[in-house]
């Protein structure tokens, strides 16, 4: 059942990328710098063959491991070789999703594993809003999400690496941000300057610091424990969301930013 859901989803990853490459060209041919999305088309093109090879070496006797995410993304690992299952465009992932879940609930009884299945909002509340990912010919790669936190890459290299950051980075800074509403409603003080987070990435939760007056909490944030100074770079968003208001914040160095997570 596994090598048949990878199988599945790997020849959906590859055409959706495949689908990419294609828009991209086209839109090249009507631009005016036609050079970055032609770039851009190669990178995307490079992954789906990547995808495809990939999906011809799964066999029933693969070993393929199944997990989920803290942001709820579905994560392969097939004989060692892992996939992030996921669309070039986030707008998209709830129909390839549900195509995904459709061929392969039309070969087995999907009802038998849904007795412990957890309601979808549960999933939004914690994870917040999900990243997009997206590139343009004025600039490179970019990860942002509809509530104004945006990452601009300057390199294609890395894609699948990066998006995976990406996504995960996002979810713990919500993770983050909803303790620390929390936390403020029952009368904590968060000093902005001071907060930090201690603590071994490879633990299983982290110390974060909010003031100097000794609050902490602890919470399960290894991406932002290895990068600090993304977070540090990222508390005035997470400051202002606390506070309910919008904020908009642009990261242009967000290859230096992630760099711990995407070169450990």
């Amino acid at each position: 059942m596994r090598s048949d859901f990878a199988l599945i989803a790997i020849h959906e990853m590859t055409a959706a990328h495949t689908a990419e490459a294609e828009r991209a060209r086209q839109d090249a041919r009507d631009s005016k710098q036609p050079r970055e999305l032609v770039r851009w088309a190669g990178a995307v093109d490079a992954y789906a063959a990547e995808l495809a090879a990939v999906g011809e070496t799964l066999t029933p006797e693969t070993k393929v491991d199944i997990s989920i995410g803290h942001d709820n993304s579905v994560y392969l690992n097939i004989a060692g070789t892992p996939v992030m299952v996921g669309t070039p465009r986030a707008r998209d992932q709830s129909g390839f999703e549900r195509r995904i879940i459709e061929q392969f609930c039309a070969a087995y009884r999907c009802d038998d594993f849904a007795d412990d299945l957890v309601p979808e909002e549960v999933y939004t509340h914690a994870a917040g809003q999900p990243p997009s990912w997206s590139f343009s010919q004025y600039a490179g790669p970019a990860c942002s999400t509809a509530d104004g936190l945006e990452l601009q890459f300057q390199t294609m290299q890395d894609l699948g690496r990066k998006r995976e950051i990406c996504t995960r980075l996002v979810a713990e800074l919500n993770r983050l941000l909803a303790a620390i509403v929390t936390e403020t409603g029952a009368g904590v003080r968060i000093d902005w300057n001071r907060l930090e987070i201690r603590g071994d990435p490879n633990a299983g939760q982290q110390h974060v610091v909010l003031n100097g007056q000794g609050g902490i909490l602890q919470l399960a944030l290894p991406g932002l424990a290895a990068a600090p100074d993304f977070l540090r770079q990222s508390l005035p968003w997470v400051a202002a969301r606390a506070k309910g208001e919008g904020y908009h914040l642009v990261l242009l160095n967000a290859d230096t930013l992630v760099a711990p997570l995407l070169y450990p």
